[in-house]
């Protein structure tokens, strides 16, 4: 038996980190615990606390046993009457504000050396076991403070039996500005058959909430008169990661900018139901709708006319009905200044598009029109029209696709593009068969100067199943192509970045 007791602690510490300065810091810490066997930890006390507030004790109290041996059940509880992170708050806020450290850079030898550790990982993966069988943790604190912000009656849960491990959050609660906000989440996790399950459930997060939340992240120049927020939902994973499932619902209603009269306010209801089967090759998409208001104007409408099948296997589903998704997208940034923090904000974005499935997948076809007219925001200005229209067709034999692409008249200005009138376009016919793709046509084109028509045609086929053996042809042709218009944009991109980083020295 081994016994190992005592203590340690921080006393009136006051230190000036550059970034972080810290005064008259307290932490305590007093221990007690002791190894017989070398399997059985007892813990008896841990006890851990730094400075008192007004508001809470700042003392954190960890008893239990665990027990590597699994003869006996395993056991850690932590309780805390109150803890106030409000002190602590100030340097996380400082540190958020620090410029990131200095970049990893990867040779080509330790890109080699982290590919080899994630296929180990992988293999490794599948013999996953935990050295506690048997183990109950339990963390039960009153309250825990941070700046106007307290959470209430945590008492979450952790267990692990066997192969099964579960996490229970219990119904915690989130006070501010005399709101209070609810917050559950369950999860479930197999190690056998890596079956998976998550729960959750966010409510009543209210203005003062977000509002305080923003000032934490330092948007505290954007604060919310009213609003709120909610989100529930669970996704599941079985049958060793090869079915899958996603549910969740969200609801942000009457969200309105403070001191911003001129701009109404935000609403989102969003509902997603999607299932996915690897083994069957199946995905089913059954719901998927959005409606964003902004005032009694919507902005965004999303619509899922029936469930939506499809399986790219060999074996089609019996009794599946074609599908349609449809979206809509009318925004005026004028309307949306105050939420964007942007007073020149302008312009419209307006949007349509259409997908439908049929034959369980076997036919898709997708159409969108985008139109940009006088945007303007965040330095950047654009204008321009966007199309997409295209199918695929899927048969016993090969997959064919065939759709053409359009930007017209577009106009992108910033500090370090300009773009001006350019259009282009994409038509193509490409089948693709279990061995062979067959570009039986791409035609690309841009807007012709007076030197060249600008206009490229490929076709050809790869033999991509078996590259070594079998030959591949690919054919472009072009009668002329005059890339001055393109070079300008690369022009004023580069004139800007010099004006920020000097030139190297050259000599030829």
């Amino acid at each position: 038996k081994i016994v190992v007791a005592g203590n340690v602690g921080v006393e009136n510490l006051t230190a000036d980190l550059g970034t972080i300065g810290i005064t008259h810091f307290v932490l305590k810490t007093d221990y007690d615990l002791n190894m017989i066997s070398n399997s059985v930890i007892n813990l008896n006390a841990i006890n851990v606390s730094f400075a008192s507030t007004e508001k809470a004790k700042n003392a954190i109290a960890v008893n239990g046993k665990v027990d590597l041996s699994n003869m006996e059940p395993s056991i850690l509880n932590v309780v805390s009457d109150g803890i106030d992170l409000t002190p602590l708050m100030k340097w996380v806020q400082t540190l958020a504000s620090t410029e990131p450290g200095e970049k990893i850079v990867e040779t080509e030898e330790t890109v080699a050396e982290n590919e080899v550790k994630t296929e180990v990982a992988a293999v490794e993966s599948h013999k996953l076991e935990l050295p506690i069988k048997d183990f109950t943790g339990k963390v039960t604190i009153k309250s825990i403070y941070a700046n106007s912000i307290q959470v209430k009656d945590i008492d979450t849960t952790l267990s692990i039996k066997n192969e099964n491990v579960a996490l229970d959050t219990g119904a915690i609660q989130v006070v501010c500005s005399n709101e209070t906000a609810a917050i559950q989440a369950k999860a479930q996790f197999n190690l056998n058959d890596f079956s998976a399950g998550v729960s959750y459930d966010v409510s009543g997060i209210e203005a003062g909430l977000i509002n305080e939340l923003l000032t934490v992240i330092g948007m505290q120049d954007m604060q919310l008169e009213k609003g709120s927020i909610a989100v529930k939902g669970d996704a599941s994973a079985s049958e060793n990661l090869s079915v899958f499932g996603l549910k969740t619902q969200a609801n942000v209603k009457d969200l309105k900018v403070a001191h911003q009269n001129e701009m109404p306010a935000v609403s989102l209801e969003a509902n997603l139901d999607v299932n996915a089967n690897i083994k069957q090759e199946l995905l089913k998409v059954n719901i998927v709708s959005a409606k964003g208001l902004l005032g009694e104007k919507p902005f965004l409408v999303a619509d899922l006319t029936k469930p939506m099948v499809v399986s790219w296997g060999g074996k089609t589903p019996e009794g599946v009905e074609d599908s349609a998704l449809k979206v809509v997208l009318d925004v005026n940034l004028t309307d949306w200044r105050a939420l964007l923090q942007d007073e020149d904000a302008s312009g419209t974005i307006n949007g349509d598009i259409a997908l439908s499935v049929g034959d369980s997948g076997k036919n898709v076809a997708l159409e969108s029109k985008i139109a940009l007219a006088s945007v303007m925001t965040a330095g950047l200005t654009a204008s321009g029209d966007l199309q997409t229209k295209g199918s695929l067709v899927q048969t016993d034999k090969d997959t064919a696709f065939e759709g053409l692409f359009k930007a017209e008249n577009l106009n992108v200005v910033n500090d370090s593009l300009e773009v001006k009138d350019f259009s282009t376009s994409t038509e193509y016919q490409i089948v693709m068969t279990p061995d062979v793709l067959d570009i039986k046509k791409m035609d690309i084109s841009w807007a012709p100067t007076e030197r060249a028509k600008n206009q490229v045609s490929i076709t050809g086929n790869i033999a991509y199943a078996d590259l070594k053996e079998k030959p591949s042809r690919v054919s472009v042709v072009s009668e002329s192509m005059d890339f001055t218009p393109l070079l300008s944009w690369l022009k004023s991109s580069t004139n800007t970045n010099e004006a920020v980083v000097a030139p190297a020295e050259t000599e030829v």
